[in-house]
């Protein structure tokens, strides 16, 4: 069965081994195609592969490589604006569910912040791991195991977008040099109340400081934080700046106790890309030290506060496309970024161990994505040995199988 899936070749005297593409695609359709549907069981609550408890605070190594719920009101809640890929939402909607396999990375992470002690200024973490390797689903497990303890979120899903793909470019009302991105801008502070609504009207925090935005609009010392940032949605010209004050505002609240902040950033690395594709009006290059959203969300991987906790990702597609040779921090980060994080805690992602990759097979079949011979020992081999044991490439496979059906009916 291997050797059908590879064509050996030379060429210069050179021997070389690639992938036999349309024999690939046959077996792909074979595993996940089903002309009679078998007639599986569903016992959601008693399937091995699944969690049991629900609520991320209780995780435990019991628990590990099992996958657990996720309500619909905490996934609108924290994932709204981001902070799933795409490919993950499309299958959670297939599958009627939102749910997150709890893996070791998480654990490990979860861990320490039990045991963290809150009056020193806060711990970093990055996590790494190869392309696929599940690096945002932790980075979302533990976003929902902080929201679970009523900490402060303070969420950037994908900072890449603001380097590669920006909306809308003006002159920063605040710093002659810098250019403000309104859209991202607002966005943020959509998702950010959203996120944190509950602590928000619980606490009613009040800000420390006077900001002035124009004659006629101030913010007071002492009013609501909320007020703030609703100043930032609606008046657009201000809302980048009012993304730094809610930031510095949170710091000092933090820093008094009042709540514990987690900082999440997925592919962290995108803050310290040399270049961007963002162009003044004289059509000069911005750098991303001349960024507002950038140069404000740098200052919240800082540890000149506490009482929260910094954890980001680091990952090969926000770095430019000709600097993903590796994937470790070090590399990725470049000199000024690894200098701003360090010291940091290196967590590391790898892709699924045997009984993760099988859980997530148990899962796939009970959802009715895997049919027919997929459901077979040889059906699962094929499709472990196709996917590298890669989270993101094992979905991409089911995917290209369940296409090649719809083709052919």
């Amino acid at each position: 069965m291997i050797r059908r899936l590879l064509i050996t070749s030379h060429f210069n005297g050179k021997r070389t081994v690639k992938f036999n593409k349309h024999t690939v695609r046959n077996l792909i359709t074979e595993v996940t195609r089903s002309d009679s549907i078998p007639k599986l069981p569903i016992e959601a609550l008693s399937s091995p592969f699944r969690c049991t408890e629900a609520n991320p605070v209780l995780h435990n190594v019991n628990h590990e490589a099992k996958f657990y719920t996720i309500s619909q009101e905490d996934y609108n809640r924290l994932f709204t604006f981001g902070g799933l890929l795409r490919v993950q939402k499309q299958r959670m909607k297939a599958f009627n569910e939102v749910c997150l396999m709890v893996r070791k990375p998480a654990l490990e992470v979860m861990s320490y912040l039990r045991q963290t002690n809150y009056s020193f200024p806060v711990n970093r973490y990055v996590l790494y791991g190869v392309l696929g390797s599940g690096k945002t689903n932790i980075l979302a497990h533990l976003i929902h195991f902080c929201f679970k303890q009523n900490w402060m979120i303070v969420h950037v899903p994908w900072p890449s977008l603001y380097i590669r793909f920006p909306r809308e470019i003006v002159p920063s009302t605040y710093k002659e040099g810098r250019v403000d991105l309104p859209y991202y801008a607002v966005a943020w502070l959509q998702n950010f109340k959203i996120q944190n609504a509950n602590l928000l009207q619980s606490l009613q925090p009040r800000i420390k400081n006077k900001y002035t935005w124009s004659i006629r609009e101030v913010s007071e010392e002492g009013s609501l934080l909320t007020d703030m940032i609703e100043h930032g949605i609606n008046r657009v010209k201000f809302s980048s700046d009012c993304v730094g004050a809610v930031l510095k505002e949170i710091k000092l609240l933090a820093s008094d106790g009042t709540f514990r902040v987690l900082v999440a950033v997925d592919g962290v690395n995108a803050f310290f890309r040399p270049t961007t594709k963002l162009k003044r009006e004289n059509r000069s290059p911005v750098s991303s030290d001349d960024i507002s959203l950038v140069w404000n969300f740098r200052k919240m991987l800082k540890t000149d506060w506490k009482n929260g906790a910094v954890i980001t990702s680091v990952d090969t597609l926000a770095s430019p496309s000709d600097q993903r040779e590796s994937h470790l921090p070090r590399y990725l980060l470049e000199k000024q970024g690894f200098e701003l994080m360090d010291p940091f805690i290196p967590v590391c992602v790898d892709i699924y161990n045997l009984k993760e990759i099988h859980s997530c097979l148990d899962y796939y079949i009970d959802r009715r994505w895997i049919q027919g011979k997929g459901v077979s020992d040889e059906g699962r081999e094929q499709l472990i040995f196709l996917s590298g044991y890669n989270p993101i490439k094992l979905i991409e496979i089911c995917e290209i199988g369940r296409a090649s059906c719809r083709e052919r009916v």
